[in-house]
């Protein structure tokens, strides 16, 4: 499975809690640890 995509604040597609970075690239969800990709930064190998 492949990361989603989303920009700082979005809203986690699986449990509704609003995804932020902290100038990471990459981050699980805290509540659900679904892992999303920073959409500013581009991809992350």
């Amino acid at each position: 499975m492949t990361a989603e995509h989303i920009d700082e604040g979005d809203i986690c597609s699986v449990c509704g809690l609003p995804v932020f970075f902290y100038g990471d690239a990459t981050i699980d969800c805290p509540q659900c640890g679904t892992e999303y990709v920073n959409a500013e930064v581009g991809d992350v190998d």
